[in-house]
């Protein structure tokens, strides 16, 4: 694959540029938010 051919598509766009289906990798079930794991 010609990496010229990839562009990219943030999270938030996916949905409006027809790729709904591959918007799950970046859904999470964590309900906890980072700033509470920082030290």
């Amino acid at each position: 694959m010609n990496s010229a051919a990839l562009r990219f598509v943030p999270v938030s766009e996916l949905e409006a540029q027809g790729n709904a289906e591959y918007r799950s990798p970046f859904e999470t079930t964590d309900t906890t938010s980072t700033e509470e794991h920082t030290s």
